[in-house]
């Protein structure tokens, strides 16, 4: 295809990356704010979030997912305000992240 795809997927791919990392709001925070969406439904996606991907993390027995491979639709339109303006400000400040420095960034 075009060589714009090739550029589209591997930025695609580095977004994926950044949502397997990244640590949601809590819902209080999130309520706050007037962008996403509702904050009953955020409530109820940061707690399988919670549940799949943030807590296996401290207790091992639990079974881990990444986040991309189990939210949907629903999840990228709640956390994509937030997330794409913190990967803006990291390109603005023309820092090069690499993936061992994601966590900390975007906790």
């Amino acid at each position: 295809g075009p060589p714009h795809w090739s550029l589209i997927s591997t930025l695609a791919r580095h977004f994926l990356k950044f949502v397997n990392l990244w640590k949601m709001e809590c819902p209080t925070k999130y309520g706050r704010r007037a962008d996403g969406i509702n904050l009953v439904e955020y409530e109820s996606i940061y707690e399988k979030w919670f549940i799949y991907c943030n807590l296996p993390l401290h207790c091992v027995s639990l079974p881990f997912f990444e986040t991309a491979h189990i939210f949907g639709r629903a999840f990228i339109k709640a956390i994509y305000p937030v997330l794409s303006k913190q990967i803006l400000v990291q390109l603005q400040q023309g820092k090069h992240v690499s993936q061992n420095e994601l966590p900390s960034l975007l906790a």
